[in-house]
């Protein structure tokens, strides 16, 4: 397995540093549902934004930060701007006020 992302002093840190181990050891692909979830995903280093939303908020969970997972629509901006399905987490930290919102496919922690 590839190294671990480490411990850091305050939830917000600790939550970039999951984020960035994310980013640097996962690969997007969608999977097939019989092969989903956090632990499949950890082991292939692969998934879609739901594997990542679920990865992220179990690792935030076994270090005590508050998170959960978030589902919702947009609009594709593809074509005929098709309502398409998300998954993110959100995580609680008081430093920053609240749920700061982690979405590792658009690459956005804020």
């Amino acid at each position: 397995m590839s190294k671990k992302p480490g411990r850091a002093e305050n939830p917000y840190k600790q939550a970039k540093k999951l984020y960035q181990w994310i980013m640097e050891n996962m690969q997007e692909k969608p999977s097939p549902p019989h092969e989903r979830g956090a632990e499949s995903s950890l082991i292939s280093k692969e998934g879609d934004c739901g594997d990542y939303s679920f990865i992220f908020t179990a690792a935030c969970r076994v270090l005590g930060i508050p998170a959960r997972p978030v589902f919702g629509e947009f609009l594709s901006k593809r074509g005929n701007k098709q309502r398409r399905a998300h998954a993110w987490a959100n995580f609680i930290s008081q430093n920053m006020g609240g749920f700061p919102s982690i979405q590792p496919l658009r690459r956005e922690l804020n």
